[in-house]
């Protein structure tokens, strides 16, 4: 089967002014194929080996266009394979993230080390944070790419979809023995080129879905040589109007920071939204600092010193770092 495509704009486009295209809010439920970019790969399962050329090839295109496709969505996966791609990341010759639905996978190959060199420098700057506020180690940790299911983990659950993420938080209260799986983290980053902006927002829309609010936030980073675009994403208070109006996502994005609803949320009542926006270029910094309220993130009212996470324009000035060239 050949590649297929989607109607998403032209690269040229939305490497033009990706916070203008930003969506008022997310619109319908979550899916596997959903905001793929244009010519993303498609291919029906026949052997790893096929795979690992299929992923050769992206790689080899993202090297000549940085901003290109990074997707291969896989079809007609056996259990057992399947099982092969989630747990052993090393079967196909490179670094990925792997989402799955029953038979299909969407597999997201990371281009580069400075893709998740980004996600770390702003994980790294969230831990000196939370160290200076004198927050022990004990009371948090990264999900990393931990795999989550649709259920919370003491629930009954299948395992025919899940989902890893770039990174996560998971606060003290939602970690368990190391026999058992951690909660839903509280906070997601979700990573990629610039061109997979709209994919990396259906990626959003899962989070909250699958894990019923659990998850308060969605940070998205979309980036390109010249450009880095972070989106914080998250679900709008349960009173706010139907469909979320202009008006009002203006009001919620006006609050700073913007707190998002604190209990579980059933997947068709919810309407996320983005809250704040940064775009960082080699010579500005637009729409910092960026807030994340502690509340939302650790699950508790903060105890004096602890305050609120932000990252200033200055940070993100120190994350782009080496990453422009």
């Amino acid at each position: 089967m050949g590649s297929e495509t989607n109607n998403a704009s032209s690269p040229s486009k939305l490497l033009l002014n990706m916070s203008n295209l930003t969506p008022d809010c997310a619109i319908g439920p979550p899916s596997l194929q959903r905001g793929l970019p244009e010519g993303y790969t498609t291919r029906v399962f026949s052997s790893i080996k096929h795979l690992q050329h299929e992923v050769a090839v992206i790689l080899e295109m993202l090297q000549q266009n940085p901003n290109g496709n990074q997707w291969l969505l896989v079809l007609g996966l056996s259990s057992e394979k399947l099982k092969c791609l989630c747990e052993d990341h090393n079967i196909l010759g490179a670094n990925y993230r792997i989402m799955w639905e029953q038979s299909n996978a969407l597999i997201k190959v990371i281009p580069s080390a400075s893709h998740e060199q980004i996600t770390t420098r702003v994980s790294k700057h969230m831990e000196g944070q939370m160290r200076a506020m004198g927050i022990s180690e004990d009371d948090w940790d990264w999900a990393a790419a931990s795999k989550y299911p649709p259920c919370p983990p003491n629930s009954t659950r299948t395992s025919i979809r899940g989902k890893e993420g770039d990174q996560g938080l998971i606060p003290q209260s939602r970690m368990f023995n190391q026999e058992e799986n951690y909660g839903w983290p509280t906070l997601v980053f979700e990573t990629g080129v610039s061109q997979s902006l709209g994919r990396l927002r259906e990626d959003a829309e899962w989070w909250f879905a699958h894990s019923e609010g659990d998850v308060r936030f969605v940070l998205i980073i979309a980036r390109k040589p010249t450009v880095i675009h972070f989106e914080l994403w998250q679900l709008a208070p349960t009173n706010s109007p139907r469909p979320l109006s202009r008006h009002c996502i203006r009001t919620l994005r006006s609050q700073t920071p913007s707190m998002p609803p604190l209990t579980r949320q059933p997947a068709q009542t919810q309407q996320s939204y983005c809250s704040q926006e940064v775009t960082v270029t080699p010579h500005s910094v637009v729409g910092a600092p960026l807030v994340l309220p502690f509340e939302a993130l650790f699950c508790r009212a903060p105890v004096f010193p602890e305050t609120d996470i932000s990252i200033p324009a200055s940070r993100f000035e120190m994350f782009a770092t080496n990453i422009f060239h």
